[in-house]
């Protein structure tokens, strides 16, 4: 199989094209196995990026600018389903959903909204997140926190959560904490030695995950013709 050297020489032969195959040996078959060079191959192949940017300028080539390629490439095409939204972040009841969400959407001026674009989506899982890096989507639990932290003990948790996030009444009315919040607390409560959730969700950023729905949803669309451009 090429290198990644070889595929962005511009004298590779490009009409192998962007086959489904060619895109899961890079994927997956790669020497290397780095999410930010196997998106910026895949780009190249796609006439997404140029040679002389990634030749000169690869510093240049960041995963914020990689992100924002994505959501130029996927504009106005309404990937996700308010559904798929309220599973990602665990809320599949909608009244639930509202309750802990609506806010934001309103913010954003997506209330209206039954689907939305990956740029669109990033933008709302941003407010789930916070400032932190980011990889969990869903929200906490009261008992998953209570059990990782608190050995189970409510009414510990309260304390802490009501003396350094929230005040008394917003905190007795949630039955779910958003990760950003949840990292406030994550953060000064455990050692990375013994801090098993902060390690799993906290540690990657969001590239992959925007990079490997674009690509679901970009495949999803050529077979499904309920998934609107």
């Amino acid at each position: 199989m090429a290198t990644l050297e070889d595929i962005i020489n511009p004298h590779y032969n490009k009409k192998r094209g962007m086959t489904v195959g060619f895109l899961i040996s890079v994927i997956f078959c790669s020497e290397r196995k780095d999410i930010e060079d196997q998106v910026i191959v895949i780009m190249y192949i796609a006439n997404a990026i140029e040679y002389d940017l990634i030749k000169h300028n690869r510093d240049k080539l960041t995963k914020r600018f990689l992100l924002q390629r994505i959501f130029d490439l996927s504009a106005n095409k309404k990937y996700v389903s308010k559904l798929e939204l309220r599973q990602l972040v665990n809320m599949e009841d909608k009244g639930t959903f509202n309750k802990y969400y609506n806010k934001h959407l309103l913010e954003l001026g997506l209330t209206t909204n039954k689907r939305f674009t990956l740029s669109e989506l990033y933008k709302i899982l941003e407010i789930n997140q916070g400032s932190h890096d980011w990889n969990r989507l869903a929200v906490y639990s009261k008992r998953e926190l209570a059990n990782e932290y608190k050995n189970g003990n409510y009414e510990d948790l309260e304390l802490e959560m009501t003396n350094k996030i929230f005040d008394f009444e917003t905190y007795k009315n949630r039955d779910y904490i958003l990760p950003a919040d949840a990292h406030l607390f994550i953060k000064n409560k455990a050692s990375k030695k013994d801090n098993n959730i902060d390690i799993a969700d906290y540690e990657k950023d969001q590239l992959s995950f925007f990079f490997y729905s674009f690509l679901l949803y970009s495949f999803k669309s050529q077979f499904n013709p309920r998934i609107k451009n």
